[in-house]
């Protein structure tokens, strides 16, 4: 919008002169006209800041603990590797633990290969490091769990994630439940034709009035895909899991469970038998946010929850979810807003068969169109909230174009990562905003992703960590103020030093990963590393013979660094 100022000057000068004596005159003195003023320059606005990640550590790590996992002296643990990372009191001593997730297996555990239908079970354990409250930790299941192994899954075990620190309403404990997914996707085996071999038990850690943690089942097990928390008409919780049955072209049957206290009960059917409460648990991939009380990955989720956001098909679904009502407000179909082109053959029984192409930012993107992760993120301390959505898509090499007049097959070379896309909600639709990030697509998204004040400043930045291209090295986004996340390279971030196992017929590096998380509640983030393990749950072919212990028991050191 342009506006036009007018402005008038009016100037009248009268200026009378009168004389002495024998006589008298008149005379008018007209003034005369200075040329007028050179116009002000304005001085050119000064180049704006390069935002800053000023956060300083030791160059030795305030606190290690070293093979973490062989503490644990679990049978069935002598390989590990480390996947996930959370920050939380679990003793209710006011003093931030951590709580880590843990891969698991054996040189023994037989090796059947990726092509092979096999039920053989994907152990794993939860591994406690609690706080001395003077900057050290120690590994400590025992008290934590009430047992050194603590395996999700039930028997069969299972991969991990979703974890959510819920916080505790009505028991008057005041120590979070932990909720998490856990199914046998493990890469490890040819699905079976009922599925039944990815199938493993879900639950939920619930704390007793001694502060330990007691594993509740929660249902039947099933190929679970994701699991989120709604906070229901009595400020308590709903788990609602989403899965996959048999068949993924029918609607599955919900599951959900209602927390009262300490204790949990079946509400599936009230899930089942009203519309929008069914069709959210539809959605494999579900995660609830408030808008009003926005809390950091990693932070104990507030009942106070006000949205929901699912992923389906090819685009996502909006919920507000009030007082226990739930009503969907926005559906959002990439293909619909975006327009797609179809591509490959649709009877194919192969990922590409059933996709289609997008474009986004002049880019035309391949692949499943899965927005399998969002973000709140505050754009500036006073915005409103923006929603980052994120995407596996897949996009041809080397920056090769999109070719309307080439064949496409499951045979093409593609390039996977992340898209990263901002919105804004505008009444009941959603706009695609300028992307804040320097490109909205990355090779590997992040196990770890976060919105946070990084550097102290008041604006909100954004991190994530994890996953194999990333390397371990978190991605650090700093907030310019201007709307922008600006890439801050690595810089006075530590690192730990390499860390090999070798035998005679080779080695394997240990892979680093990092979370970032204000540990001793400063307000300043500290950083945590580790070397994640090594492979399970068998070794790499390159390694296999000779002698195979020395790669037993080395879950690799666990390094914090407090920021300073």
């Amino acid at each position: 919008m342009h506006m036009n100022y007018l402005t008038s000057l009016l100037c009248t000068l009268f200026l009378i002169g009168c004389g002495g004596g024998g006589g008298s005159s008149a005379e008018v003195i007209v003034p005369i006209e200075s040329p007028p003023p050179p116009p002000a320059t304005t001085p050119p606005p000064p180049p704006p800041a390069t935002p800053t990640f000023d956060i300083e550590y030791n160059s030795a790590p305030d606190a290690t603990i070293y093979d973490a996992v062989s503490k644990l002296e679990i049978p069935t643990c002598t390989l590990s590797r480390i996947q996930h990372t959370m920050i939380v009191d679990l003793n209710n001593d006011n003093h931030k633990d951590i709580l880590m997730f843990v891969m698991c297996g054996h040189l023994d555990h037989p090796n059947q290969g990726i092509n092979v239908v096999h039920d053989d079970p994907t152990p794993n354990t939860m591994l406690a490091l609690i706080s001395d409250g003077r900057g050290s930790y120690e590994v400590n299941n025992i008290d934590t769990f009430g047992s050194d192994h603590v395996q999700l899954g039930g028997e069969k075990g299972g991969v991990a994630g979703f974890f959510t620190m819920l916080e505790d309403t009505t028991s008057g404990i005041g120590l979070p439940h932990i909720t998490y997914m856990v199914s046998r996707d493990d890469h490890q085996r040819k699905r079976s034709e009922d599925w039944t071999n990815h199938f493993s038990q879900q639950g939920v850690f619930t704390a007793d009035y001694n502060n330990t943690y007691n594993l509740v089942d929660i249902g039947e097990p099933l190929w679970a895909q994701g699991v989120a928390a709604l906070p229901n008409m009595n400020y308590e919780w709903d788990l609602l899991f989403g899965y996959w049955d048999n068949d993924y072209t029918t609607e599955n049957m919900p599951l959900a469970y209602r927390n009262s206290g300490q204790d949990w009960f079946d509400v599936s059917d009230e899930y089942n038998n009203d519309t929008d409460k069914h069709k959210m648990s539809q959605h494999a991939y579900l995660l609830t946010f408030d808008i009003n009380d926005h809390r950091t990955f990693g932070e104990v989720k507030s009942v106070t929850s006000t949205h929901a956001i699912g992923s389906v098909g090819h685009g996502f679904s909006i919920y507000d979810i009030t007082q226990g009502q739930v009503t969907e407000t926005l559906v959002y179909d990439t293909c619909d807003e975006l327009g797609c082109i179809e591509w490959g053959d649709p009877e194919a029984d192969k990922w590409c068969g059933r996709k289609e192409i997008v474009e986004i930012d002049g880019v035309h993107y391949f692949g499943g169109l899965a927005w399998d992760h969002f973000e709140l993120w505050w754009p500036t301390p006073d915005s409103d909230p923006l929603l980052l959505a994120f995407a596996a898509m897949n996009r041809l090499p080397d920056g090769e174009q999109y070719d309307a007049n080439k064949e496409y097959d499951c045979n093409t070379q593609f390039e996977g990562g992340t898209v990263r896309v901002l919105f804004e909600l505008q009444g009941n639709s959603l706009v695609m905003l300028d992307n804040p990030f320097p490109e909205n697509y990355i090779n590997g998204g992040g196990v770890h992703k976060q919105t946070i004040d990084l550097n102290g400043d008041g604006y909100m930045d954004y991190w994530s960590s994890g996953g194999s291209a990333q390397d371990g090295e978190p991605q650090i986004y700093i907030n310019d103020k201007e709307g922008n996340l600006v890439y801050h390279q690595r810089g006075q971030l530590p690192t730990l030093p390499q860390q090999d196992f070798c035998n005679e017929d080779g080695c394997i590096v240990a892979t680093e990963e990092s979370f970032l998380g204000d540990l001793n509640s400063d307000g300043i983030v500290d950083l945590i590393q580790y070397h994640a393990g090594s492979y399970i749950p068998n070794l790499p072919e390159h390694v296999q013979g000779g002698d195979l212990s020395v790669f037993e028991n080395k879950s690799g050191q666990i390094s914090i660094w407090y920021g300073e």
